[in-house]
C-alpha cells in the first residue's frame, strides 16, 4: 500500500507537467495564429519562423528526466499547439488548414518526440556524434533565412534597398542558436563539436528546406 501511495504521489507532478504543457501549447497555438494577422512585421516573423518551435522542443528534451518524458512531453505540447492553431484558424478565419492540419499533427505525434528524445540523449553525452546532433538542431534556427539576408544586404551588397529585411528575427535566431550550441549541452566537448557542425548543417538543412518548401507551410 505504501508503494502504491508513493507511485501515486510520483504521478501527480507528472500530471501537472503535462497539464501545464498542454495549456502552454494551446496558448502558443492561438497566439501564433493571431500573430499571422499582425501588421507588425517582426511579430509575423516570429510566428512563422521555425526558431521558436526548435527552441521549445530543445528545452523540453534537455530537461526531461527520461527519454519517455522527453517524447511524451514534446508530443503533448506540440499536438496541443497544432490543434489550437488550426482550431482558432477555423473559428476566427473560417479556414481549418485542410491537409496541412493532418501533416503538422502527424509530425507532432511522430517526428517531434523522436527529435526531443535525440536532443536529451545528445545534451547528456560528450563527443562528436552528440555534438553533430546538437549542431543539426541549432542549424534549424537559420532555416528562415533572416541572418543570411542581412549578410547579403550589408556585407555582400547583393540585395536591393527595398528588399524586406528581418533584423528582429535574425537576432532571435542567433541568440537561440547560441543557447542550443553553447549552453544546453552538458559537456564542453559536445559544445565544441556542435559549434563546428553548425555551419555545414545550416547549408544541408537549407537545401532540404528548399526541396520541400512547396509542400510545407512555415512553422
Amino acid at each position: 500500500m505504501a508503494q502504491m501511495n508513493g507511485a501515486g504521489r510520483g504521478m501527480l507532478p507528472q500530471f501537472r507537467v503535462f497539464t501545464m504543457l498542454i495549456g502552454l501549447g494551446i496558448v502558443c497555438g492561438i497566439a501564433a495564429k493571431a500573430a499571422d494577422a499582425s501588421e507588425a512585421r517582426w511579430v509575423n516573423d516570429l510566428a512563422n519562423s521555425p526558431t521558436g518551435s526548435v527552441f521549445v522542443l530543445t528545452l523540453i528534451g534537455r530537461f526531461a528526466f527520461t527519454p519517455v518524458d522527453a517524447a511524451l512531453r514534446s508530443m503533448a505540447f506540440f499536438t496541443a499547439t497544432c490543434l489550437a492553431y488550426y482550431g482558432w484558424s477555423a473559428y476566427a478565419f473560417g479556414f481549418g488548414g485542410g491537409p496541412y492540419f493532418y501533416l503538422w499533427v502527424g509530425l507532432a505525434l511522430t517526428v517531434v518526440p523522436i527529435l526531443a528524445t535525440g536532443v536529451r540523449w545528445a545534451c547528456l553525452r560528450r563527443g562528436a556524434l552528440p555534438g553533430l546532433v546538437m549542431g543539426t538542431v541549432a542549424a534549424l534556427t537559420m532555416a528562415d533565412g533572416a541572418v543570411w539576408q542581412l549578410w547579403m544586404y550589408y556585407v555582400e551588397g547583393l540585395l536591393s534597398n527595398d528588399f524586406p529585411l528581418h533584423p528582429v528575427q535574425a537576432a532571435v535566431d542567433l541568440v537561440v542558436l547560441f543557447v542550443i550550441v553553447g549552453l544546453l549541452p552538458r559537456y564542453g566537448r559536445t559544445r565544441l563539436w556542435a559549434s563546428l557542425a553548425v555551419l555545414p548543417m545550416v547549408v544541408v538543412t537549407g537545401m532540404i528546406r528548399e526541396l520541400f518548401s512547396s509542400a510545407l507551410l512555415p512553422i
